[in-house]
């Protein structure tokens, strides 16, 4: 029943969007709450994986560069499923991962929590935990509603995210059983689930290293049990892909974007807000006299992780990842200890009931407001009728692996829905994004004279120009006076240009 709750949360949206599409509007294709720009870029890449095959051609930038592994698990449906919309790949990927993430969490709930309501609780609440961020809304103060990836709702969306969460989570679990039951087996395993992260997210190997090692400390003062020796051999080999791995990454400079990708940091209240009630609990039961070895990890993995997202790292955030886990089974197992409870003057049926009530209102505020957002005619959910032209003529043999110019938002739009390449289309995915934005901006003002503009667009390698709602807006006109340009069709919403010979003057 879960999985077909989080299934209905995730993708009716889309549907709901779809089935009432304004007159005059196409459907983008999406109906996200969280980043559409990024659901773009993996749609794309299954595009790319059709096209191109596992080895990933970045469509977001014009820049000629070496194809290579990233994003390996979109490329590779793409391969498999040559003819289907991409769209509609995505879809069912993410409803086949979030069934293999939900029997995942069951099974590593189970190795903490013993009793069948407990752990059925605990599934519940981490899948659906939020913090109080819709008290506030739309005030962005809770991480909960701002921020991807905070909590799980997006994991239920991004299919990658789903086997990344899979992946690190049996790496830090089986790690955590090795070192405690001092089985080598145990540890095999961690080190098989660690090996996919190389290409999803190579940043965990660094919470990994940091939450083992510490609990490996606990461990020998508590037993005297060595298992340094067994770290830093599970870890070298690790390291090592990693470096093959960075090394073949940075040698393709269409994916330099990525590589060295900006984050901000989430602030403090942020933190406080996305967790509500969770925070103050988790607090309050580190004073918890039975300080096990199952208290210690799971303490250890939530506040490392916590502080590590205060990192000076681009992509520190991201260590929050998937923190509802380790805090919700945390929280559950105060409420099995009656004698803090006392202390604090609760019921374990009001203490459970207060949790069951509070914490999903996050997931299901989203859900509605994004249905809500259908009426608003969000520009995210519905581009204008004619952008289907466009999109058409780039799947055509005359347009497919075209460069096109374009502003953010349609940039951003034209590679999951076409064959063609953008000069600018993400922030991250874009190599030199913001230095792109800027030129992009005096070409449609018209900043640069005729000489110039023609060799910006040459050296960019474009192949045509496209100027609709957006590029008017930059523009401040409904037209541009480049004498270059040629026309291939014209409507009221926009126009697409042909670039003619480079090589006039």
């Amino acid at each position: 029943m879960l999985f077909l709750l989080l299934v209905f949360l995730n993708l009716f949206p889309h549907f709901y969007a779809f089935k009432n599409s304004p007159p005059g509007f196409i459907f983008s294709g999406q109906a996200s709450w969280f980043d559409p720009w990024d659901i773009n870029v993996y749609v794309a890449a299954i595009r790319s994986g059709q096209e191109h095959g596992i080895l990933l051609q970045n469509t977001f930038t014009t820049i000629s560069h070496q194809s290579i592994l990233v994003y390996p698990i979109y490329t590779l449906i793409g391969q498999i499923f040559k003819a289907s919309p991409v769209f509609s790949i995505f879809y069912f990927y993410s409803f086949l991962t979030t069934l293999l993430l939900v029997g995942s969490l069951y099974f590593f709930i189970k190795i903490f929590l013993k009793k069948t309501l407990n752990q059925l609780l605990a599934l519940f609440l981490i899948s659906l935990g939020g913090g109080i961020g819709w008290l506030f809304f739309p005030r962005p103060l809770g991480a909960d509603l701002n921020v991807t990836s905070f909590t799980f709702f997006s994991s239920w969306q991004r299919p990658h995210e789903a086997l990344g969460i899979i992946f690190y989570f049996g790496g830090l679990i089986f790690l955590y059983l090795g070192l405690e039951k001092n089985n080598n087996k145990e540890i095999l395993k961690a080190f098989l689930f660690s090996l996919p992260l190389v290409c999803l997210y190579p940043y965990y190997y660094l919470s990994l290293g940091l939450i083992s090692f510490s609990f490996a400390v606990f461990i020998y003062l508590k037993k005297g049990q060595e298992h340094f020796r067994k770290l830093f051999l599970f870890f070298v080999p690790l390291v090592i892909l990693f470096l093959i791995y960075f090394l073949h990454f940075k040698n393709s400079i269409g994916f330099q974007g990525q590589l060295f990708q900006k984050l901000r940091t989430i602030s403090p209240i942020e933190l406080i807000v996305g967790y509500g009630i969770l925070l103050p609990l988790l607090i309050y039961q580190l004073k918890n006299t039975k300080k096990d070895s199952c208290f210690i990890f799971l303490n250890l993995w939530f506040w490392i992780s916590l502080f590590l997202s205060f990192a000076p790292f681009g992509f520190a955030r991201f260590f929050l990842r998937g923190l509802f886990f380790p805090g919700v089974i945390l929280v559950l197992k105060l409420a099995a200890n009656k004698k803090e409870l006392a202390k604090i003057r609760l019921r374990k049926e009001v203490f459970l009931i207060t949790l069951i009530i509070l914490l999903p209102i996050s997931s299901f505020f989203i859900f509605f407001k994004r249905i809500e957002e259908v009426k608003n005619n969000n520009s995210w959910y519905y581009l204008p009728a004619n952008s289907q032209q466009v999109f058409d003529y780039f799947n055509q043999e005359n347009g497919a692996n075209k460069n096109v110019l374009a502003a953010y938002h349609f940039g951003n739009q034209l590679p999951s829905h076409s064959q063609a390449k953008v000069y600018f289309g993400h922030l991250i995915q874009t190599p030199q994004a913001q230095e792109k934005l800027s030129k992009i901006y005096a070409f449609y003002q018209q900043k640069y004279n005729l000489k110039e503009a023609r060799e910006f667009l040459r050296e960019a390698q474009i192949d045509y120009v496209f100027f609709g709602r957006e590029e008017k807006q930059i523009a401040q006109k409904q037209a541009l006076d480049y004498s270059f340009l040629k026309p291939i069709f014209k409507t009221e919403e926009m126009i697409l240009f042909e670039i003619t010979n480079h090589n006039q003057t």
